[in-house]
């Protein structure tokens, strides 16, 4: 039998489609715990580990991996950060602030590996949910238009038709975590001030209810 693996800490994790602005709002977060004195680490996946350069190599079109090679890719990456964090000593406050993690997968690689859903939550068992996670609603064609203003090369799943797929496949995802973990959906087509105030207001939510 697998051992469940725990992060010691606050573990809140942001999630939300290419260009909805996961990156910026962890970024504002990580600043806002540091701020409040808590010990705040800011991770992310893919990481920057081995696996997780593999994997971003491949979202650019650079490394050639079939859609259930990527996810395997994932998943290994995911293990090793998720390893990497269990072994860490951390203070009693500490805040673990990441940039996506496992609903991303799920919500992705059904689309692109075509899996069952039922199969990936499987393969996720021994890894541990996050005692907060914030999705941030910007709707598939908002984000593609975000992108093209700001990017100047699109990854493998930056584009319209699959965006909307994903959006649909995070909405199952939800549906099937929702009695399990908390999961704050915040609007995201909005100011960068608006959604933080909203995203620290969800944070203090669940910091007050622990």
């Amino acid at each position: 039998m697998t051992k469940q693996l725990s992060i010691p800490g606050k573990f809140i994790v942001l999630e939300g489609l290419d260009g909805a602005g996961t990156t910026t709002q962890c970024e504002r977060l990580t600043a806002w715990g540091q701020q409040q004195g808590f010990h705040t680490i800011a991770t992310r996946e893919p990481t920057d580990n081995a696996w997780g350069r593999q994997a971003r190599r491949a979202l650019r079109g650079e490394l050639p991996l079939s859609p259930l090679a990527l996810a395997f890719t994932f998943m290994a990456d995911r293990a090793h950060h998720v390893g990497i964090l269990a072994q860490q000593s951390q203070p009693e406050n500490s805040l673990i602030v990441s940039d996506r993690y496992l609903f991303s997968y799920l919500a992705y690689q059904q689309i692109d590996a075509a899996k069952p859903l039922d199969w990936f939550i499987e393969t996720a068992q021994p890894l541990p949910l996050p005692d907060l996670t914030i999705y941030v609603k910007v709707p598939a064609e908002r984000c593609v238009e975000r992108m093209q203003t700001g990017r100047t090369q699109i990854e493998r799943f930056e584009r319209l038709a699959t965006l909307q797929q994903v959006e649909a496949a995070y909405e199952r995802v939800f549906a099937a975590y929702d009695a399990r973990c908390k999961i704050a959906w915040i609007d995201g087509d909005r100011s960068v001030e608006a959604v933080e105030a909203d995203v620290i207001q969800a944070v203090q939510a669940m910091l007050s209810n622990s």
